[in-house]
């Protein structure tokens, strides 16, 4: 039996996501507002802290990412990766004030930091490029599966249509960020590609716990127990890393 060879990608040109995000932009200009009256008290007492946070972690500035994308770019000579990562952080600060207009029309209160959150922005600020969009790939994994159990948590038309848009930004941006990724450990030696391989993987299981812990109940009424929650993430995580592995990709040449 012939075994099959594995799919071999080629990463998306940068101007190229500069149309995506682009043309991406006015959909959200057809959600419309909440009623007041939308959630119900069980869905209130089930998702306002956690919609709440995940708010907070929607809306970074972006400040040190935009700034190593444009060094990147630069150096690379690709400015349009920069303009690309621009409007990637607008999406996500769109995202932010969706939820944020969804909490204010059904009257959850904001928070203003979560202990989660800062860990996270702490973690993007350590090193280059390659490292805090991985953390931040991470992120986009488990807002994947958050966005998901939700949507199933929730009655409201509102908050399921903006779950759906979320999660339609959030399969783009893991190509967006997972591609990048390829392309700068393409240039890495064997062992550094594993190793930072694996800490990824260590760093999405860890979230596992801490998410879970803070956001159990809005993961249980969408249908998630913690082992199905825990092995969806690994599913996730698998597929998206895989587009991050420069292997699988016909025009990059990793460094042996």
């Amino acid at each position: 039996m012939t075994r099959r060879k594995p799919r071999r990608w080629r990463p998306t040109p940068s101007a190229a996501w500069v149309e995506h995000f682009a043309r991406n932009t006015p959909r959200w200009d057809r959600v419309p507002a909440a009623r007041q009256d939308e959630l119900s008290a069980c869905d209130r007492l089930t998702i306002a802290r956690s919609i709440a946070e995940f708010q907070v972690g929607e809306s970074g500035q972006g400040r040190t990412l935009r700034r190593l994308a444009g060094l990147h770019a630069r150096r690379r000579a690709d400015p349009a990766y920069a303009q690309a990562m621009e409007l990637f952080v607008v999406e996500e600060q769109r995202h932010a004030s969706e939820l944020l207009r969804f909490m204010q029309a059904t009257r959850i209160e904001p928070v203003k930091q979560t202990s989660t959150n800062l860990v996270f922005r702490r973690l993007r600020k350590l090193a280059g490029l390659e490292l805090i969009i991985s953390v931040l790939l991470v992120a986009e994994i488990v807002a994947l599966v958050y966005y998901r159990a939700l949507s199933r948590a929730t009655r409201s038309p509102t908050l399921r249509t903006v779950c759906g848009r979320i999660l339609e930004d959030e399969g783009a941006h893991v190509r967006f960020h997972a591609e990048r990724i390829a392309m700068l450990r393409a240039r890495r030696p064997w062992l550094r590609r594993t190793l930072a391989g694996l800490a990824q993987r260590g760093l999405l299981m860890a979230t596992a716990v801490i998410v879970w812990r803070t956001h159990g109940p809005v993961l249980r009424a969408g249908g998630y127990s913690f082992v199905r929650f825990v092995r969806d993430l690994g599913r996730c995580g698998a597929m998206v890393f895989g587009r991050a592995d420069p292997r699988r990709y016909a025009n990059l040449k990793p460094t042996a």
